[in-house]
């Protein structure tokens, strides 16, 4: 994968769903007529292939002033099932979190369905797990100002165009890419099939003595084009008379926004900075 390549096709996350513009400098009264509308379900879960607890995140969406955290959602009825006629059903572990059973994992291959029932209304998303890519090794290269590294990814990518990927950085064993930080993320349209031989993941900068790792996520289309449109809308952030967000993709129906994703998840081995 060529540095132009991942430029044109490698972007940064920007996933945070409650996008709040703080109005400050203003030297002169301007009287803006801005309608608002009533709060909507802002939604934020994913069930992978890994063995543990799945969280579900239900939040209300805030008008452009609202200058405190989104509202969480509480007393929410949540399911997913699968087409095997597995039933998980979700408990609220703290307001607007709701996670499954700490022993569910998902399968590859398996259709999951998320059922929301909040003020009467339904909510559904459908997402199907997709095949992932495991990376064979990890290796580091010096920045360009020889001041920090990069991790360097070798794997092999599967044949068959239409695969997308996340790709999350650990660092001491603490994330670097979450949902307020850079990650990468990709399709296949460029690799398919072939070796990735040293992909330059240039998110995130290490020091000496630094222990890394990747975990690699297999995210749908809806997935890719949510993050991707979420990227778009937001390049107004700051700007006061710069178009608010409005069309960002959501693969959930009954008018709420955000996404439910299906994904399998494999992890590099641990790398040392020496």
């Amino acid at each position: 994968m060529t540095n132009s390549t991942k430029k044109n096709n490698i972007f940064s996350i920007l996933l945070n769903l409650s996008i709040i513009v703080f109005l400050t400098g203003c030297e002169e009264k301007i009287n803006l007529d801005l309608k608002t509308t009533d709060p909507i379900l802002v939604v934020n879960g994913m069930i992978t292939n890994e063995m543990k607890a799945h969280t579900v995140k239900l939040s209300l969406s805030t008008s452009y002033f609202y200058n405190q955290p989104a509202p969480n959602v509480s007393g929410a009825i949540v399911t997913i099932t699968d087409n095997e006629g597995n039933l998980y059903k979700l408990k609220e572990s703290s307001p607007g979190i709701y996670q499954t059973e700490s022993n569910v994992n998902g399968k590859i291959g398996n259709t999951y369905t998320l059922k929301i029932k909040y003020n009467e209304k339904e909510y559904t998303s459908v997402s199907t797990m997709r095949r992932s890519v495991s990376i064979d090794s990890l290796g580091y290269k010096k920045t360009r100002d020889d001041k920090n590294y990069h991790l360097l990814m070798y794997a092999q990518e599967p044949l068959g165009k239409g695969d997308y990927y996340l790709w999350h950085t650990y660092v001491n064993n603490q994330i670097k890419t979450d949902t307020v930080k850079n990650a990468i993320f990709t399709d296949d349209s460029e690799v398919d099939g072939n070796y990735i031989n040293g992909f330059e993941m240039d998110n995130i900068r290490l020091n000496e003595g630094d222990s890394a790792f990747i975990k690699t996520y297999s995210i749908t289309k809806d997935a890719y084009d949510f993050y991707m449109s979420m990227m778009f809308e937001t390049a107004w952030r700051g700007g006061l008379f710069d178009a608010p967000p409005a069309n960002i993709k959501s693969n959930i129906s009954g008018g709420a926004i955000g996404l439910f994703v299906a994904s399998a998840v494999t992890e590099s081995k641990h790398i040392k900075i020496k």
